[in-house]
């Protein structure tokens, strides 16, 4: 998957119970550890020489798509996921509650369902919010000038 590609997706809960999560799965989770966030962990795991950390907020988050790599399971018997990105060399720095993860990537035969490059339609809104608000304004003003004239002509 690159930036602009559409993904479609099911979700938690809805379409599929946490508990079918498993190692391979991509999906869309609610991340903490995003540099600007500001987000501290309120507790920092280190596994398999690796060091992860463990939110308690739930404020401050951005939504991540990554695919599940592993599990951890703690003393007390929680469960977290390891996750990371295909196009990532390091694992995300977070050990993820199964509850923040909201979405997962359909697949058929394995295969994810992307649609390249559709996203960028969405992404050019979001991006340019005050000139699609222009055009739309500009093409209501018209319609409504045409409506005005054509009052006046019958």
């Amino acid at each position: 998957m690159e930036r602009g590609d559409f993904v479609l997706v099911e979700n938690a809960g809805l379409e599929f119970h946490l508990n079918d999560l498993k190692t391979g799965d991509v999906v869309i989770y609610d991340a903490h550890w995003i540099p600007e966030l500001g987000n501290y962990p309120s507790q920092v795991i280190t596994y398999e020489n690796y060091k992860y950390g463990i939110y308690s907020d739930s404020e401050n988050i951005k939504p991540v798509i990554h695919r599940i790599i592993g599990n951890y399971t703690s003393n007390k018997g929680d469960i977290y996921y390891i996750i990371k990105g295909d196009n990532n060399q390091d694992k995300d720095p977070e050990l993820v509650k199964p509850e923040q993860i909201k979405k997962r990537v359909l697949t058929i035969s394995g295969n994810l369902l992307v649609l390249p490059k559709v996203g960028y339609l969405s992404i050019y809104v979001k991006e340019n919010v005050l000139l699609v608000a222009l055009f739309i304004g500009l093409m209501f003003l018209y319609e409504y000038r045409k409506s005005i004239i054509g009052i006046f002509r019958s």
